[in-house]
């Protein structure tokens, strides 16, 4: 079982990517406070199944992909941390590594192993409904390893952003962060 919490048009296009993969003896859940996001993923097939309560989505997962808002994060761990199985694979895919590392750690158990990862996207999609399963083919798909993964979980992270058809990109925390405000805010600061 996959659990992606937010279906935001990234977490809905990650779906679509899974199901278009054919995994076998996979289910894509997708789980989301919003519940038009959720109602459009579901119908476009980007998962198996909805699920709107968060605890009963994430119960007996074996990966749980976050594609959430950063404000939201620490208290989705918090909530989440305590009823996912051992041995459970975590990642996001936030633009910023910081906070999320260090909430990976405070509120996660040591029994969970959590990644951090961020799609280099080259298309900005709006909603939901934008959702396109080519959307990771041929990026960068940063991964950032926690000090605790295990070398089984970051294989299963690496042939996650493989089957979808991305390029793993190894960097640490403040690597990440700093390339990731460049990218972002430098060209404001330019303009």
């Amino acid at each position: 079982r996959i659990t992606i919490i937010g279906m935001g048009p990234v977490g809905a296009s990650l779906g679509l990517a899974l199901k278009r993969a054919n995994l076998a003896d996979t289910e894509v859940i997708g789980t989301s406070q919003n519940r038009d996001y959720l109602s459009t993923a579901s119908k476009m097939g980007a998962i198996d199944e909805a699920i709107a309560n968060l605890k009963t989505a994430v119960r007996d997962a074996g990966l749980v992909i976050l594609d959430t808002p950063l404000r939201e994060t620490r208290e989705i761990m918090e909530t989440i941390g305590p009823i996912l199985e051992k041995g459970c694979i975590v990642t996001d895919m936030s633009a910023s590594k910081l906070r999320i590392m260090e909430w990976s750690e405070k509120y996660l158990p040591t029994y969970v192993n959590f990644i951090g990862g961020h799609p280099l996207t080259k298309k900005t999609l709006r909603s939901p409904k934008e959702a396109d399963a080519s959307l990771f083919e041929g990026i960068d798909y940063c991964i950032i390893m926690s000090k605790l993964a295990e070398q089984k979980a970051i294989k299963t992270v690496i042939n996650l952003v493989e089957t979808l058809g991305a390029k793993p990109l190894f960097l640490d925390t403040h690597e990440h962060d700093s390339y990731s405000a460049a990218m972002n805010y430098l060209p404001i600061v330019i303009s």
